[in-house]
C-alpha cells in the first residue's frame, strides 16, 4: 500500500495543514465541500480543531475557501469512513 506524507506547519503554536491538501492526499472521491461538511458533523469546533482560511485567486477573481486543520483533527479524520 502506498501512502503520501501530509506535512503540518506550526502556526501560532499549533501544528496545522490545509484541509484541501488533506482531502487530496487522502484520495477521497467526494467533492471537498461535501466531504468537509460530513467531517464537521462529527463535532469538530472552529477555533479549536480548524480555522477558516480564504485564498484569493487573482486570475479568476474569486475567493477559494480552505481550512487549517490541527494534527489531532487530521488523526481523527483518518479514522472516519465515508
Amino acid at each position: 500500500m502506498y501512502s503520501e506524507l501530509i506535512y503540518f506547519e506550526n502556526k501560532a503554536g499549533v501544528h496545522v495543514t490545509s484541509a484541501k491538501n488533506f482531502h487530496k492526499k487522502s484520495k477521497v472521491e467526494m467533492p471537498f465541500s461535501i466531504w468537509f461538511e460530513k467531517v464537521l458533523s462529527n463535532g469538530f469546533k472552529s477555533g479549536l480543531d480548524y480555522w477558516p482560511l480564504e485564498e484569493k485567486n487573482h486570475l479568476e477573481q474569486m475567493v477559494i475557501q480552505d481550512y487549517h486543520i490541527s494534527v489531532e483533527m487530521g488523526q481523527a479524520i483518518s479514522k472516519l469512513t465515508f
